[in-house]
């Protein structure tokens, strides 16, 4: 089990557009991914606020922090939202642009990219503790690698077979990301005041 999981991360990092059609092929059901997809955001808010923990920053930093960066709930919360919306949006941006994926389709890539997400932020959290310097720069080049494993998996998910197509979904649905996330804050700011 451990060595597969190994692989299909190693066989993201080496061929991604492989990956992404390999997920597709699962076809796993929405329920399935939805559960996996909860049961991440859950363990990326505990690595969180695990690492927030262990390496806690000064208190004048945590003073100026958004509520729902101090709030493991309302964080996963947030979470939750933001990617939520970014699922349908990439898959809205995507059919607009004649992309022919279905959305579990785009829940199951996006499903899989949390899954990375998580084991990097707990190798950046390890890397911190033995040479923060070096885990700033491994932090940038993972961002920049989740990029561009995003826009592959958009490409094969939508059979664009056009990376600057599934650039451009990808540009669209952060256009939409920004005015859900507005939205989500709001809800969560009332959220907050209401109790």
């Amino acid at each position: 089990m451990l060595n597969t999981f190994i692989e299909m991360i190693v066989e993201t990092l080496r061929a991604p557009r492989e990956m992404a059609g390999r997920l597709i092929a699962m076809q796993l059901t929405s329920q399935t991914l939805w559960m996996g997809f909860g049961l991440l955001v859950i363990l990326n808010a505990v690595v969180f606020f695990t690492a927030q923990t262990l390496l806690p920053l000064p208190d004048e930093v945590v003073a100026d922090m958004p509520v729902v960066m101090r709030s493991p709930f309302l964080f996963a919360i947030l979470l939750a939202g933001i990617l939520v919306v970014t699922i349908h949006a990439i898959y809205w941006a995507g059919r607009a642009m004649g992309g022919q994926a279905q959305l579990v389709d785009i829940l199951a890539v996006m499903t899989w990219l949390q899954v990375l997400r998580l084991v990097a932020q707990v190798a950046l959290f390890l890397l911190q503790l033995i040479a923060p310097g070096l885990a700033v720069l491994a932090a940038m080049v993972a961002g920049l690698w989740g990029l561009w494993l995003l826009v592959e998996f958009i490409d094969v998910a939508h059979r664009l077979n056009n990376r600057g197509r599934a650039l451009s979904v990808l540009i669209g649905a952060v256009m939409a990301l920004f005015f859900g996330l507005i939205l989500i804050v709001s809800l969560i700011g009332l959220v907050a005041i209401g109790s």
